[in-house]
């Protein structure tokens, strides 16, 4: 009995580390982390310890709750190129975005004086996407780029970064004209440089 509990006990230290390393950023929502640690090897052994000990002492056995995350495959979960995730605005202006890096993006417009996103699309790695019927104005451009995203969040679980340009976009239109703004992301840019947010919050949604 005491060689099982010790067993548990340290295979339970064990996978503490394996719960911090899921701050580091690579991994930014919660499917994500859960699937990380439930399928590493440490988790296994938990599992492994964990009935080891509840069957050590036949006459009186343990009732171990498995409170560990089962081992599943990481989601990969995509929308299609030029999907609009979130638009509140109406009007004649087009924006395109065509997204040159290796990862999916999430493009935002919001209002200079606003923090509320009034339209979020959806482009993939390597394509192209539209959307149409912007209001006119003058528009912060923020962009969000990973692995796997959660449609409830409105967030990427793996591999997050956040970005924004440091210019304003300007869009206007008259009875007879209007404005097709064009943003390239990644390898061959038109020169639309980005910062880096201080954190996630400051990402509008």
């Amino acid at each position: 009995m005491s060689s099982a509990h010790q067993q548990f006990i340290s295979a339970l230290d064990n996978i503490w580390p394996v719960i911090e390393s899921t701050w580091d950023g690579s991994i930014c929502g919660g499917s994500s982390a859960l699937s990380y640690i439930g399928s590493s090897s440490e988790a296994a052994q938990v599992r492994t310890t964990a009935k080891a000990l509840a069957a050590a002492d036949a006459a009186h056995p343990y009732t171990i709750v498995d409170f560990v995350p089962p081992a599943t495959p990481n989601a990969n979960r995509q929308l299609g190129s030029g999907t609009v995730v979130k638009k509140n605005t109406s009007g004649a202006n087009v924006l395109k975005v065509e997204n040159k890096q290796s990862t999916d993006v999430v493009v935002s417009l919001a209002p200079a004086n606003s923090t509320a996103a009034v339209l979020m699309m959806y482009v993939r790695a390597g394509q192209i996407g539209t959307a149409k019927g912007i209001h006119d104005g003058s528009y912060n451009v923020f962009v969000t780029s990973g692995s796997d995203w959660d449609t409830g969040a409105r967030s990427f679980t793996r591999d997050c970064e956040y970005r924004r340009f440091t210019d304003t976009i300007d869009l206007t239109s008259t009875s007879r004209q209007y404005t097709v703004e064009t943003l390239t992301l990644g390898a061959g840019s038109d020169g639309n440089a980005f910062v880096t947010p201080s954190d996630s919050g400051s990402f509008p949604t």
